[in-house]
């Protein structure tokens, strides 16, 4: 990365189907060691790529209950910065989405007709908390507004 000013970063890594992850080894960015960049020097930071993780899969219905299409996105509960890539929706309205780091999560839809909310609440602070775990896959039934 070129142009960043001389100060600590935490530096993030997402890439398809591994899981996202931070300096430090961390989830979020709370948690990451941070690289310290000096003006005209260049400097390191490492990262482990690392595939599995959990998954989330479930349905993605409307308010009558009929199979719907929306783009959900995965997001760390305490920082809401996204975890894990989209969706992709089948024709029966089953989803799936892996290589979630181990942590807590919340989900943000948002429809094609531009409907939008969180799963369980009206915010991020009010959303419900999902537990992803290595190896387990948490079943997620998702209703968005007709």
């Amino acid at each position: 990365m070129t142009g960043i000013g001389p100060y600590a970063w935490a530096v993030g890594f997402a890439k398809y189907q591994y899981q996202w992850r931070w300096t430090g080894n961390a989830v979020n960015r709370h948690e990451a060691s941070t690289v310290t960049v000096v003006a005209g020097r260049k400097v390191t930071a490492n990262l482990k790529a690392r595939p599995g993780g959990g998954t989330i899969a479930g349905t993605i219905r409307d308010s009558a209950g009929a199979p719907a299409t929306a783009y959900l996105r995965v997001v760390d509960a305490l920082t809401g910065e996204p975890v894990a890539s989209a969706a992709d929706v089948n024709q029966d309205a089953t989803y799936t989405i892996g290589n979630i780091p181990p942590q807590q999560v919340k989900l943000y839809y948002v429809t094609p007709g531009g409907s939008a909310g969180w799963l369980g609440g009206t915010d991020l602070a009010t959303a419900r908390t999902y537990t992803i775990r290595n190896n387990r896959t948490t079943t997620i039934a998702v209703t968005v507004p007709v």
